[in-house]
């Protein structure tokens, strides 16, 4: 192991907490203390490999401080088959949640074709977005909206990508986590969780919920109902990115998560495997959501900006500009829909006086196109004027 002047002066600043928090990461244990420091251990991977063992020391007054920091980095070292440099640069970084993810591009290792590596790095980011969206409202959403909320675009700013390892080719990403004792609070003084941590909880239980989806429509021979699982996290959104980052050949890969040890998880997260079928699985899933009911019984308010009908014909199509309450979309969006004659003549009512109109039914989304369908109300707003947007 080689070590630069600059390399032993960043082991030097480690606390011992950074130290223990990025073996917590790592899936270390705690085991006991032992002469002025603290012993971890990392548990083997069979029954034939060895029990690896750290001592990390408490207290950084002591003289033999460096020397046995720099016997744990040579352990991790070992352990991760990577450079000291890399774990250095790692345990310094600020309290983060990590997603890697490891191709099998069947290139050399540690290498891939640029052709696989675009599409997994847009997945990635994508994964990210569909997640905070998701954080972000209450109200599951099979196909998300396109515009992304403020805070969502904020977070992902932040994000970052961090350098590849070795092991046929792994891409990670982390989401800063704010220190435990920082975290936001109800009226009641409750805290909450931070909205970082939020999002990434919600994209391990999306993907997770995607894997299930995926294996159950392979176990059935056919496709499920993938509505079933947009209450933990999976979306249009999520499967689209998740097939994105197997490329175009729909290449297999694995997606595991550790996370900061200041906000602890409580529950165990192994990976997720999604290989070639799974892929093709949540691709077809994606495209079913997209072309079925997004939401049940929605509440539109808006304005009519558009009448269509046939001569003679009492029911008509009508097209509303406005926005569907609970929606994190901020920005008001057309809305098309089938009504009979007496809420065709309220319609043409309200778009001569200006208007705005409530309407209940369901959401019902083909494409860029949304419709409303099985209206259940449509009824004008009194003393309410103006245009949606």
């Amino acid at each position: 192991m080689q070590l630069t002047t600059e390399d032993y002066q960043r082991t030097s600043a480690l606390t011992p907490s950074q130290v223990e928090g990025y073996l917590v990461m790592r899936g270390w244990s705690r085991a006991h203390e032992f002469g002025g420091g603290r012993v971890w251990q990392l548990s083997a991977a069979s029954v034939a490999d060895p029990l690896v063992e750290v001592l990390v020391p408490q207290d950084p007054a002591l003289r033999d401080y460096l020397p046995r920091l720099v016997e744990v980095l040579d352990a991790l070292s070992s352990v991760e088959q990577r450079s000291v440099q890399g774990i250095l640069r790692e345990i310094a970084l600020p309290s983060a949640d990590w997603q890697y993810i490891r191709l099998d591009p069947g290139t050399e290792p540690g290498t891939i074709p640029i052709g696989n590596l675009v599409p997994a790095i847009t997945g990635m980011r994508d994964l990210i977005v569909s997640a905070g969206v998701s954080a972000s409202t209450d109200t599951p959403s099979a196909v998300q909206p396109a515009h992304k909320p403020q805070q969502v675009r904020e977070l992902v700013s932040r994000v970052r990508a961090d350098q590849s390892q070795v092991g046929s080719y792994i891409l990670r990403m982390y989401v800063p986590v704010p220190a435990s004792g920082t975290d936001p609070t109800d009226k009641s003084g409750t805290p909450l969780l931070p909205f970082e941590r939020r999002v990434t909880n919600g994209l391990y239980s999306g993907v997770l919920s995607a894997y299930y989806a995926a294996s159950a429509s392979q176990a059935a021979g056919e496709l499920v109902d993938f509505v079933a699982y947009t209450k933990h996290g999976l979306s249009a959104n999520l499967c689209e990115a998740l097939v994105r980052i197997g490329g175009e050949t729909h290449e297999g890969f694995e997606i595991r998560f550790s996370w900061s040890p200041e906000q602890p998880i409580g529950r165990a997260t192994p990976p997720i495997a999604l290989n070639p079928p799974l892929l093709e699985y949540l691709e077809a899933g994606a495209k079913d959501l997209r072309a079925r009911l997004t939401q049940l019984s929605a509440v539109v308010v808006g304005t009519v900006v558009r009448l269509d009908r046939e001569p003679n014909e009492g029911s008509g199509e009508a097209t509303i500009l406005g926005l569907a309450e609970g929606s994190p979309d901020a920005r008001p969006r057309k809305f098309r829909l089938h009504l009979g004659a007496d809420h065709y003549q309220l319609a043409i009512r309200a778009h001569q006086n200006d208007q705005m109109v409530e309407v209940v039914g369901d959401l019902q989304q083909r494409g860029s196109v949304i419709n409303l369908v099985h209206i259940e109300v449509f009824r004008a707003l009194e003393d309410q004027t103006g245009t949606a947007g």
